[in-house]
């Protein structure tokens, strides 16, 4: 068994992940995959619009992107739907 360090995306809590030996995590977050955020300095392209439901949305992308790890703690995925 190993452990990551990783950061919750929603809440900036510090994650300890256990992972088995087959890369299975045991406890300590949710992992949601790899997402590009902006990297520093980054402009925004404004691409248009879009509509979801009765809201309007810009669609942006960016000049410099870097990928990041997307992880959850338990109690930021746990809270989901609760609003």
């Amino acid at each position: 068994m190993r452990i990551l360090e990783r950061t919750c995306a929603v809440c900036g809590r510090k994650l300890e992940i256990e992972i088995d030996e087959n890369g299975k995590i045991l406890r300590g977050g949710h992992y949601f995959g790899k997402i590009d955020i902006p990297d520093e300095g980054a402009e925004v392209i404004r691409k248009g619009k879009t509509r979801i439901g009765d809201l309007e949305h810009e669609v942006v992308d960016y000049t410099r992107k870097k990928e990041v790890e997307y992880w959850e703690c338990d109690e930021c995925y746990s809270s989901i739907g609760e609003s």
